[in-house]
């Protein structure tokens, strides 16, 4: 029932995106196609193939990881209104690995999204930088965040949507989604649901 739930949030969200033409259709699609691929596995039950995928230990990203994990870091999305994608995406894995009810794979597949809720917030955390003595975080989770100068454009409202600013770590989004990501590992840390 939480599957069916969140995959009509999903619907619904794409649509909306659909009608506003941000100009990050090739992102969209990439995010489409995950949200899609790992619905679809666990429709059929193949969720250990779907997550295999993602676990790949050949990704330039997790290969020689010290400690031995695979799981992959979610890559933050940009600025603008994209910002807050990666947050998002992080925060249904957290769902996933608090509320996903028990099944063939479940203990398996819930490990394997609390790991990558773990990993991508260390990734965040690692990545910031401290502005005034408060953490920065980067648009893209897996490189360090880059300063903010007062040269460069700011964010922009363009027909009905926000548009990145030349250095998106200055944008709301990319801050907003690195504190998604923190509070998301907190709640899988602690085993505690969302809801």
């Amino acid at each position: 029932m939480l599957l069916i739930h969140h995959e009509r949030k999903v619907l619904v969200a794409r649509e909306q995106v659909a009608r506003l033409d941000l100009g990050i259709d090739g992102r969209l699609d990439l995010l489409d196609e995950a949200i899609e691929r790992a619905v679809e596995a666990c429709r059929v039950g193949d969720v250990d193939a779907e997550l295999d995928a993602v676990d790949d230990p050949a990704d330039p990203h997790t290969a020689g990881d010290s400690r031995g994990v695979r799981a992959r870091i979610v890559p933050g999305a940009g600025g603008g209104d994209g910002g807050l994608f990666a947050g998002i995406l992080v925060r249904y894995l957290a769902l996933v690995a608090t509320d996903l009810p028990d099944g063939p794979g479940a203990g398996h597949t819930r490990a394997r999204a609390a790991q990558m809720v773990l990993d991508t917030a260390e990734a965040v955390w690692q990545g910031r930088a401290i502005v005034d003595g408060a953490p920065l975080f980067s648009a893209d989770w897996r490189t360090p965040a880059v300063i903010p100068t007062a040269s460069g454009t700011d964010a922009q409202f363009i027909a009905g949507a926000v548009h990145s600013s030349e250095t998106p770590e200055r944008d709301l989004s990319v801050q907003l989604s690195g504190w998604m990501a923190l509070e998301a590992a907190a709640r899988v840390a602690g085993g505690l649901s969302e809801y």
